[in-house]
């Protein structure tokens, strides 16, 4: 989201630049990152229920 927010603002200069978002490495020196809208906040995803092997036994 905040690549969207940085390609509006490549967009709006005065020679507008326009990059594919994949290959920006870097913000424009001028682009104030404090100044986006605050990412929502989502849930994490719950972590896969793998059963471990805790012996040798359980393995064979």
């Amino acid at each position: 989201r905040v690549k969207n927010v940085h390609e509006k603002f490549l967009l709006s200069l005065e020679q507008p630049m326009v990059i594919p978002k994949e290959k920006i490495t870097r913000w424009h020196p001028e682009f104030d990152v404090e100044t986006c809208p605050p990412i929502e906040h989502a849930a994490l995803p719950q972590p896969p229920n793998v059963e471990k092997a805790t012996s040798a036994q359980e393995v064979l």
